[in-house]
C-alpha cells in the first residue's frame, strides 16, 4: 500500500478507500439479513460520524431506511488514554423502547464506551441492541468476568493472546493464570464456575467467528494448578480469649489463600481433652496474603451473628488453606480455651 505525504509527514495507508467501501457494502448486507424492523441507528460522536454516514448510505442501497440519532460519550476528556469512567455529553433524543437499535462507533479499543452505550440502550427497553465498528484495535480487553471466593476472575482478550487473570479487589494484585492460545477467531463471551465432587472448574464460552459464530464451552481447572498451598503455624496468642473475642494466630502461607476455618468443642478432660471432639462447625472464612501474617480468628461459627460466639470451654480450631486455583492444602490445628468474661 502506498504512503500519503502530508506536509513534512508521511502517513501509511492501511486500508484503501476501495477496500473500506467493499466492507461497508458487506456490512450493510449482513445488517439487512437480520430483517430488523423499526431500525434505529445510533452513532457515537464525534469519532464515528464519517463511518456512520457511509454506513447509512450503504444501508439505503440495500433497501433499508433507518432512523438516525446520536450519542456523545467520553472516557478520555482531555487525555490520550481512557480514564475508565464513561460520561454522557449528549444523550439520545429518540425513545428506544421497543426498537431494534444499531450502535455505530469508529474504533473498538478498551470496549468501555461501546459496552456503556449498549447497556444504556438495553436498560431503556430496546428490543435488540447490535453494534458495528469500523476498526478493532488490538489492545487488552476484558471479555468475561466472574467473582469466585472473593477474587475477580477475568478473561483477557489481547488480540492473538487469550489469557485468564485473577484480581484481588482489596490489594489490586493481578495474578496471571494461563494463556488459552485460541487465536484471532475466538472471542470469550461468558464465564462461570461449577463445583462438584471432583472439585471446581472454570467454564468459558467462546464464539468461533471462523465457523459461523459457533459457540464452544471449554472447562478448565482454575489456573491448571495442582500444587497445594502450604500453611505453617508460627504461634498463637498465649492469652486465652474471652467469649466473643478473636484468637490471634500467626502463620506462614506459601501463596495468597482463603482460609476455611472450623471450630470443634473438646469432649474430654485433662491433658488429652481434645483427643475427641464434637462436630466441626464452620467459622467465617478469612483471606490470607503470602508470607507471615497474624490471623484474627473470630471465636464464633459462620451462622452466628456478631457478638454471639462460642461458649466457654476448650476448642480445637482447624485452618485449611485454599488457593485461587482451588487447590487445597493440609490443615493446621490450634487448641485453645475460651474464658468467661468477668463481671
Amino acid at each position: 500500500m502506498d504512503d500519503i505525504v502530508s506536509g513534512d509527514s508521511r502517513v501509511e495507508v492501511i486500508y484503501s478507500g476501495e477496500v473500506i467501501a467493499q466492507r461497508l457494502d458487506a456490512l450493510a448486507r449482513e445488517i439487512a439479513e437480520k430483517r430488523l424492523e423499526r431500525l434505529l441507528v445510533v452513532a457515537i460522536l464525534k469519532g464515528s460520524f464519517v463511518f456512520a454516514a457511509d454506513l447509512i448510505r450503504a444501508l439505503h442501497r440495500v433497501g433499508l431506511v433507518p432512523e438516525v440519532d446520536f450519542l456523545t460519550l467520553s472516557s478520555y476528556r482531555k487525555g490520550a488514554r481512557s480514564s475508565g469512567r464513561v460520561e454522557i455529553l449528549r444523550d439520545i433524543e429518540t425513545d428506544v423502547k421497543g426498537r431494534n437499535v444499531l450502535i455505530v462507533d469508529d474504533i473498538l479499543e478498551s470496549g468501555r464506551t461501546l459496552a456503556f452505550a449498549k447497556d444504556l440502550v438495553a436498560a431503556r427497553g430496546a428490543t435488540s441492541v447490535d453494534t458495528c465498528v469500523l476498526l478493532d484495535k488490538p489492545v487488552p480487553r476484558i471479555q468475561g468476568a466472574e467473582v469466585y471466593k472473593g477474587y475477580l476472575y477475568a478473561a483477557r482478550d489481547n488480540y492473538a493472546e487469550k489469557s485468564v487473570i485473577a484480581i484481588d479487589p482489596v490489594t489490586g494484585h493481578v495474578s496471571y493464570l494461563f494463556n488459552r492460545d485460541l487465536g484471532l477467531d475466538h472471542e470469550v463471551e461468558g464465564m462461570t464456575f461449577v463445583t462438584n465432587d471432583q472439585g471446581t472448574t472454570m467454564r468459558l464460552s467462546d464464539i468461533d467467528k471462523s465457523d459461523d459464530n459457533r459457540v464452544d464451552v471449554t472447562s478448565y481447572r482454575i489456573a491448571g494448578d495442582t500444587t497445594p498451598p502450604e500453611l505453617t503455624l508460627l504461634r498463637k496468642n498465649e492469652d486465652e480469649p474471652l467469649a466473643g473475642q478473636k484468637l490471634d494466630v500467626r502463620a506462614l502461607a506459601s501463596e495468597p489463600v482463603t482460609i476455611d476455618a472450623t471450630w470443634s468443642r473438646c469432649l474430654g478432660t485433662g491433658p488429652r481433652a481434645c483427643r475427641r471432639t464434637g462436630p466441626a462447625r464452620p467459622a467465617p472464612p478469612l483471606k490470607f496474603s503470602q508470607g507471615s501474617t497474624t490471623l484474627p480468628v473470630p471465636t464464633r461459627t459462620r451462622s452466628a451473628s456478631e457478638g454471639k460466639g462460642l461458649g466457654p470451654g476448650r476448642y480445637r480450631l482447624e485452618l485449611t488453606p485454599v488457593d485461587i486455583a482451588d487447590a487445597t492444602g493440609e490443615p493446621i490445628t490450634v487448641t485453645t480455651r475460651i474464658r468467661v468474661p468477668r463481671r
